[in-house]
């Protein structure tokens, strides 16, 4: 079967690996480089990045906008049997999908109709979830709205963040996926569509949902911090050596030994950093203080003559 896959992100690069293994991939549309850090500099995606290096001969493309009429039209020339979708980052037009003679198909991490959206593993985890899942679905207009062809269900661990809760989705995604393009090819008909009253949404994080609010329970603020690791981060504002700074919380624990009010703080012995919250507390565990690298509590403790404190807004 000869594909066109389109995808972005970390998640995508597993995804591609499972079909390069099984089927011929003709071609990868991925979003353009784009200019990070203070030089600005050009940086591939992800899958660009891992593509020149482990598929040098697929071809790459790198449209402003995959649904823009001429790419559309550059992609009825390549004939590929199927379109498979996997982080893309945009809602790819009717017109595009129905260019293959095989529906094109999107690999979504959750158990669709749960978590319809750009961060489905992001929300899962900050709804303290203990189960998600990856669904294989038909694409449609809709935000993620197909049919269902396959999904297979993946356990939230406690320890789980993001980049991990990821990488298990990821694999897992394999056989599902395979199977649903051994069925197409033997001409089989399926899927199942969702159900529209067990639907959620899980839009793209926002800024403001980053910051830590101290006054909420000490379990949904230990999830939003798994939810933001390891890539954007859950954050709050510190005084240090009486400057005003931002720290980045990328890894806590809860802890039931301490009585402390909301945004309180206790340092044991230059070793634990624990906060009050309204319901428990968070030892905080490995921390990254504006400017500085992550480093382990400890090590942020390391050396400090005032310890630092919780400034709350």
């Amino acid at each position: 079967m000869k594909i066109v896959f389109f995808g972005t992100s970390s998640f995508s690069i597993t995804i591609l690996e499972h079909i390069m293994g099984a089927h011929e991939v003709v071609g990868i549309v991925t979003k353009p480089d784009t200019a990070k850090g203070r030089s600005r500099e050009l940086l591939p995606p992800p899958v660009k990045e891992w593509a020149k290096h482990h598929a040098p001969l697929v071809p790459i493309y790198q449209p402003i906008k995959a649904s823009h009429p001429e790419f559309i039209a550059f992609m009825k020339t390549i004939e590929a049997d199927i379109f498979v979708v996997a982080s893309y980052g945009e809602i790819i037009s009717e017109e595009l999908l129905h260019l293959s003679p095989f529906p094109a198909i999107n690999v979504h991490a959750s158990l669709l109709p749960r978590w319809r959206g750009a961060s489905p593993i992001q929300r899962s985890i900050m709804a303290g979830e203990k189960e998600t899942g990856v669904t294989i679905m038909k694409m449609v207009l809709g935000l993620d709205a197909g049919d269902m062809l396959e999904a297979v269900k993946v356990p939230i661990l406690s320890e789980d963040d993001h980049g991990s809760l990821q990488h298990k989705l990821a694999i897992r995604a394999k056989e599902p996926l395979l199977h649903v393009l051994e069925r197409f090819l033997k001409g089989v008909n399926f899927g199942t569509p969702q159900d529209e009253t067990l639907v959620t949404f899980a839009p793209k994080v926002k800024s403001h949902e980053c910051l830590i609010d101290w006054k909420q329970e000490a379990f949904t603020i230990h999830n939003q911090i798994r939810a933001l690791s390891p890539d954007v981060g859950a954050w709050t504002y510190i005084e240090i050596a009486g400057q005003k700074k931002r720290m980045k919380v990328w890894k806590s624990s809860l802890t039931t030994l301490y009585t402390l009010s909301p945004g309180e703080g206790l340092i044991n012995q230059g070793k634990e950093w624990v906060v009050g919250c309204s319901n428990g507390a968070l030892s905080l565990e490995i921390l990254q203080i504006e400017g500085k690298k992550s480093l382990p509590v400890a090590e942020v403790l390391r050396g400090v003559i005032q310890p630092p404190r919780i400034v709350q807004e």
